[in-house]
């Protein structure tokens, strides 16, 4: 990674500490930093800042961590993100979304050079390592959900990896639309499995589990003090949802044709 620019080396490594999304506070406390470093007369008030994280947590939450959201608001004070988004004197829900999709344009260009310099590692070593592990795992995953139906895809490899492998190899529809309407499902699909576990929760003994799951039934449907976990349950849903999307729409034999020759240039 020692050959890649300043700025996507900052992007990748961001990427890899896997953080996870911010919380309420920690959101506000960047949207505060990042205020004052570019020049913001005022902070957002409480309903700005209400807005704000719920908007972050539907549309980017999924694809970008707390310590990648305060690199793509420094890399566009500074110039780095084409183009320069300008605030106004305003931090709006317009200002921090056009921030965040010039960085995430910024991310794919960072994965595909670092996957490039990746496979060009490959050929100097004498010993494969884990991007030829994670494509066949794909290949797997891919067979497996078109013969079976199973779409899972926890066997190998966490599902973010794979994302991230995948993002070199295709187009991954990380659009605002298409994240809300997984998100949408996500939630969806996490309600019902949650109302589901709750009828073969009748005993008393587990009078607790049964409460603690109701409460967040309540939680993914009002969307209000939606916790850490919630969110965490929510993101990973995202994704598998979004692998799944992938293998739908991929022609499937010339997907893996495509993944067979990436392998064979990491071999």
């Amino acid at each position: 990674m020692a050959k890649l620019d300043g700025a996507h080396r900052r992007i990748i490594q961001a990427k890899q500490t896997d953080s996870g999304a911010c919380t309420d506070i920690e959101f506000r406390k960047i949207v505060a930093t990042i205020s004052v470093g570019s020049g913001l007369k005022e902070l957002p008030n409480d309903t700005l800042n209400a807005l704000l994280y719920s908007t972050y947590l539907e549309i980017f939450a999924a694809r970008v961590n707390k310590h990648e959201l305060q690199l793509a608001f420094t890399m566009n004070m500074t110039g780095q993100l084409d183009p320069k988004v300008e605030h106004y004197q305003l931090f709006s829900v317009e200002f921090m979304s056009s921030v965040l999709n010039n960085y995430l344009k910024k991310r794919q260009a960072a994965n595909i050079e670092h996957n490039r310099m990746q496979i060009e590692k490959q050929h100097a070593l004498p010993a494969p390592d884990i991007t030829v592990s994670v494509l066949e795992q794909i290949i797997t995953d891919c067979n497996e959900y078109h013969d079976t139906g199973v779409d899972t895809f926890l066997n190998g490899f966490p599902l973010a990896t794979k994302l991230e492998y995948m993002d070199g190899l295709v187009e991954v529809d990380y659009s605002e639309n298409n994240i809300e309407k997984l998100r949408n499902q996500a939630i969806g699909g996490l309600i019902a499995k949650l109302n589901n576990e709750k009828r073969f929760l009748t005993d008393e003994r587990k009078a607790g589990a049964l409460l603690a799951k109701t409460n967040q039934v309540v939680r993914m449907k009002t969307g209000k003090c939606i916790t850490e976990r919630d969110e965490s349950e929510i993101q990973a849903e995202v994704r598998r949802l979004l692998l799944k999307q992938l293998f739908d729409k991929l022609p499937r034999f010339k997907f893996i044709k495509h993944v067979q020759d990436t392998i064979k240039l990491n071999q």
